[in-house]
């Protein structure tokens, strides 16, 4: 993001500067934190979501620096998602929330839980679609590749299907 340091190696010669929109506040006060990767990921959230780009100096650049967020950008989002973004843009690095707590957030938990169900619904879709494919190759198979016979009679109105195919396993 804004400056690159393995703050476990204590040598501040190593810092490699990135870019300065991502930049938190405290690194242009020589402050190295890990709350400084919750401000670059808050302004990266920030830049997706309302798709502005972002300043590279200037009023607006301070701006955000101050935790500022343009109503004009910010208007469309959800209240919880401005919240969260105000959290990981305070300007007080002491303030800002982990990424522990981040991730235990209500909108953290909410996306998890709904990633999960569009999983779950996937794979429902996929196991019906396979069925479905199953069933099409069993008709063809007891009743001929160019049977006129359809899926729907077959499967419901007529159990004669059922008493083939189990005919043709014994």
């Amino acid at each position: 993001f804004g400056l690159m340091l393995e703050l476990d190696s204590g040598d501040l010669r190593d810092a490699q500067e990135g870019d300065p929109r991502y930049m938190a506040p405290e690194l242009l006060r020589g402050e190295y934190t890990k709350a400084a990767d919750v401000f670059s990921l808050g302004i990266t959230i920030l830049e997706i979501a309302c798709n502005m780009e972002l300043p590279n100096g200037g009023e607006g650049w301070q701006q955000l620096r101050q935790g500022y967020l343009p109503p004009e950008f910010t208007a469309g989002l959800s209240v919880e998602l401005q919240k969260l973004l105000v959290a990981m843009l305070e300007p007080d690095h002491l303030l800002r929330p982990s990424v522990e707590m981040l991730l235990n957030s209500s909108l953290m938990q909410k996306t998890e839980k709904r990633r999960k169900l569009v999983l779950l619904a996937q794979s429902g879709f996929q196991q019906c679609v396979s069925m479905y494919k199953v069933s099409i190759n069993l008709t063809r198979y007891c009743y001929g590749p160019n049977s006129t016979a359809t899926f729907n009679h077959i499967l419901f109105g007529d159990c004669s299907f059922l008493c083939m195919f189990a005919s043709k396993l014994v």
